[in-house]
């Protein structure tokens, strides 16, 4: 019934279209960086998306919980900054000397915005490709925030 009022009314249905764009198209910030990999070993970093900065990374090769083997994981550090409250995304990609990529994994906020001034920690599993985790020579890492 509505969307037939709006047919009527090229005008209002313009208007509301407009209004609804930029509520579909949030602002979005992203950062990316290219590092060296080292494994089971804290590295400090400086990836800032918005007011949110990743400030570490360990990776865990293998992973261990309670001194069980675990998944190969990553474990990155960041803090919200900002005054509001954020959905984070990252992703980080492994790859040899030679270019070729080796590892991949994603992850972020799940249904709950990271609050303001919040440090969190996401731990991220490499369970797909995994067989030649041990070439990785470098890695890129991207964050983005909405």
């Amino acid at each position: 019934m509505w969307t037939r009022r709006l047919a009527r009314r090229p005008l209002t249905a313009l208007a509301a279209l407009l209004l609804a764009v930029p509520l579909t198209f949030a602002a979005s910030h992203l950062g990316s960086k290219r590092y060296q990999f080292s494994p089971n070993q804290n590295l400090t970093i400086h990836i800032a998306a918005g007011e949110v900065e990743v400030t570490s990374i360990l990776f865990e090769f293998p992973g261990a919980t309670l001194g069980f083997r675990t998944a190969n994981r990553a474990r990155v550090k960041l803090i919200n900054k900002g005054q509001k409250g954020v959905s984070v995304g990252l992703a980080i990609s492994l790859f040899d000397k030679d270019d070729r990529l080796v590892g991949a994994t994603t992850g972020g906020t799940k249904g709950i915005n990271l609050k303001p001034g919040a440090e969190t920690e996401y731990n991220l599993p490499f369970h797909h490709l995994t067989a030649h985790l041990e070439r990785a020579a470098f890695f890129f890492i991207a964050m983005e925030i909405r």
